[in-house]
């Protein structure tokens, strides 16, 4: 019964893990958003649904793979922006650093 209780207090310390890293990048982005002005590059990594540039929808598109890795169900290889076959905190801020810019 302990063992019971542990595994389930662990699995929802898991998803409050979850839900808070999530609440972090979408408040990253907001503050993003009113400080950053658009830039251009050439090669812009964040830019996950291919519209020229990095925006809420791309943080979006990488909030709904979240915690994914390579061979599960949803995978999105574009949203694994560090290559390391695992969406997570590292892939977001990436997208964070480029959010607001261009493509020329």
């Amino acid at each position: 019964m302990v063992y019971y209780a542990t595994r389930e207090r662990r699995k929802g310390g898991d998803a409050l893990k979850k839900k808070f890293l999530i609440v972090a990048l979408l408040t990253s982005v907001i503050i993003l958003c009113f400080i950053g002005t658009a830039m251009h590059a050439q090669a812009l990594s964040g830019d996950l649904n291919g519209d020229t540039s990095v925006d809420i929808y791309d943080a979006l598109e990488l909030i709904a793979v979240f915690g994914l890795e390579e061979g599960q169900t949803g995978w999105n290889p574009d949203a694994d922006l560090n290559v390391d076959t695992v969406i997570d905190i590292f892939d977001a801020i990436l997208l964070a650093s480029n959010f607001g810019m261009e493509t020329v």
